[in-house]
C-alpha cells in the first residue's frame, strides 16, 4: 500500500476519533443543559407557587382589613348615629316644659269648646250651625296637638338615616314651628329668608332639623347672656352653583374670633355646665351628608352659621 494513502487513512480515523470526542462532548453539555433547563423550570415554578401563594394570604390579608375597616366605619357610624340620637331626646328632655305647655294650649281650647257645646245642648238652645261650628273648632284644635305629638314622635325616632330628596324650606319651617314656643317665652323673634327658587338636596330631614334645632337654641342661650340689644334669630337659605345654603345668625354675645376653628370641636363650649357636644354632632352629620358648616361672629354682634350642603343631582333617586 502506498505510504501516502496510509498517511491519509490515519489522518482520517485520527480525525474521526477527534469528531466523535467532540459529539460525545456536545451529548455531554446538551444532556448537562437539558438538567440545567429541568432544574430551572422546577425552580421557576416553585417561585411562581410560593408568589401565587404570598398573593393569595396577601389578598386574604387585605380582604380581611378591609372587613375590619368595614366593621370600625359601621361602628363608628352607629356611635355616631346613637350620639345624635342621645342629643335629640336630651333636647326634648331640654324643651319638655315648653311643648307641654304649646299641647296645653289646644287641649284647652277643645275642652272649652266641649263644655260649651254641652252647655247648649243642655239649654236646647244648641242650633246645628252654630255646635257644627263648634266641633270644627274641636277638629283643628286636636288636629294641632295632634301635629305636636307627631313632630316630636318624628323628631324622637331612633332610625338608622335615611336620606331622601328634601326640601330644605321645609325643613326650617318644620325647626321654628317646632322651636316657636320656647322663643315666645323667652321674648325671641326668629326671623325667616327663605329663597323661592331653591334646589331640593338630598338627606335626612330629621337629622338636618335636629342640626337647625341645636343652632338655634344656641343662638337662644347666646342671646339670654346678652344684656343689650334686640333677641332675634334670621335663618336665611340660598341656592350657590350645585350647593343650597343655610345661614343662621342671632345677636346673642358671639365668640372671639381666634376660638372659630374650635368651636365645632367635642367637648368645646362658652355654658357654664354644656357639654360641647352639640355642635361637634352637629358637624359629623352635616359632613356625612357630603357637606360643611363654618362659624364666625357677626361684624355687628353674635354669631353667623353657615351651612353647606350638595343640591340633589339628576341621579339622585329616592
Amino acid at each position: 500500500m502506498d505510504a501516502r494513502l496510509v498517511e491519509i487513512m490515519n489522518h482520517t480515523e485520527t480525525a474521526k476519533g477527534q469528531l466523535m470526542d467532540e459529539l460525545r462532548g456536545l451529548h455531554a453539555r446538551v444532556a448537562d443543559l437539558e438538567r440545567e433547563l429541568a432544574r430551572r423550570s422546577e425552580m421557576e415554578e416553585t417561585m411562581r407557587q410560593d408568589h401565587h401563594a404570598e398573593l393569595a394570604k396577601t389578598e386574604a390579608a387585605l380582604r380581611t382589613e378591609l372587613a375590619d375597616r368595614l366593621e370600625v366605619e359601621k361602628q363608628r357610624r352607629n356611635h355616631q348615629q346613637e350620639l345624635a340620637h342621645v342629643q335629640r331626646i336630651a333636647t326634648l328632655g331640654e324643651m319638655a316644659a315648653g311643648l307641654a305647655h304649646e299641647i296645653n294650649q289646644p287641649l284647652s281650647a277643645i275642652a272649652n269648646y266641649a263644655q260649651g257645646c254641652i252647655l247648649r245642648l243642655d239649654s236646647g238652645n244648641g242650633q246645628t250651625a252654630e255646635l257644627r261650628r263648634i266641633m270644627k273648632e274641636v277638629v283643628n284644635q286636636a288636629q294641632r296637638a295632634a301635629e305636636i305629638v307627631r313632630r316630636v314622635r318624628s323628631f324622637a325616632r331612633k332610625d338608622w338615616v335615611h336620606p331622601s330628596v328634601t326640601d330644605i324650606n321645609e325643613v326650617v319651617r318644620e325647626t321654628v314651628a317646632f322651636i316657636q314656643a320656647e322663643a315666645k317665652n323667652t321674648g325671641i323673634l326668629i326671623h325667616q329668608k327663605l329663597a323661592g327658587d331653591l334646589s331640593e338636596i338630598r338627606a335626612d330631614p330629621i337629622q338636618i332639623e335636629q342640626v337647625l334645632l341645636n343652632l338655634i337654641r344656641n343662638s337662644f342661650d347666646a342671646m339670654r347672656a346678652s344684656r343689650s340689644g334686640p333677641r332675634e334669630v334670621t335663618v336665611e337659605t340660598s341656592a350657590n352653583s350645585n350647593e343650597v345654603e343655610i345661614i343662621v345668625t342671632d345677636t346673642g354675645v358671639g365668640f372671639p374670633k381666634k376660638e372659630a376653628h374650635r368651636v365645632f370641636d367635642a367637648f368645646y363650649t362658652t355654658k357654664p355646665h354644656g357639654l360641647g357636644m352639640g355642635l361637634s354632632i352637629s358637624r359629623s352629620i352635616i359632613e356625612a351628608h357630603g357637606g360643611r358648616i363654618t362659624a364666625a361672629p357677626h361684624s355687628k354682634q353674635g354669631t353667623i352659621i353657615r351651612l353647606v350642603l350638595p343640591a340633589k343631582t339628576a341621579d339622585d333617586e329616592d
